[in-house]
């Protein structure tokens, strides 16, 4: 997604610069708070009083896996199987194992890891599992051997958002910035990756 959102934005400013940084639901709401970033593409909970959000698609959970896996995924089948959880924080458990245990069931989480690209090599020729959004399920299953499958339980829904400071809410190229990311998505699809922007020049 990168590359072409770079490309994107350059032909409309050719000497922007960005400054790409790592985040997830847990550290947005400091890291705007602080200033630390400008936007960010990402979860958005419990944001600062002082954000806004700009709504860009409901997150739908995905079982990701190898084609090789034969057979339909039922409930037994994917808590019987072995987890990879994508955290930036290293937390093994999440809102998925929260509805597995109203129901009085558990999976087992073997590994976590920091970002979806990961994946790949870990469920090539493998029997593990991982929950990833639906856009991120067809990115990878577009570049090798893997299948996606419906979560077989219930789970809440997530929203994907632009999030920002009210205090850069009027700043003109904050809003160029804004108006450029969410047109590009919308004509594209959206991220492989949960992004943070901190604009240095426009």
């Amino acid at each position: 997604m990168l590359p072409g959102l770079l490309r994107h934005l350059r032909l409309e400013a050719p000497q922007v610069s960005l400054v790409i940084r790592r985040s997830d639901h847990s550290m947005i709401s400091n890291q705007l708070a602080t200033g630390e970033v400008s936007l960010s593409i990402c979860q958005s909970r419990d944001l600062p009083a002082n954000a806004k959000r700009k709504f860009l698609q409901t997150i739908v959970p995905t079982v990701l896996s190898a084609r090789s896996i034969v057979g339909s995924l039922d409930l037994d089948e994917y808590c019987k199987r072995p987890h990879v959880s994508v955290s930036l924080s290293g937390e093994m458990t999440d809102y998925i194992d929260e509805a597995l245990s109203s129901q009085g069931r558990q999976r087992q989480v073997v590994l976590a890891v920091p970002q979806y690209s990961a994946l790949k090599t870990l469920l090539e020729d493998s029997d593990l599992l991982a929950v990833v959004p639906e856009y991120v399920a067809k990115a990878m299953v577009g570049q090798g051997e893997f299948r996606m499958d419906p979560v077989p339980i219930s789970l809440p829904s997530l929203d994907l958002s632009l999030s920002w400071s009210s205090t850069l809410d009027t700043d003109p190229c904050e809003r160029w910035l804004r108006s450029s990311i969410s047109h590009y998505l919308s004509g594209t699809g959206l991220p492989v990756s949960q992004m943070t922007f901190n604009k240095d020049a426009a």
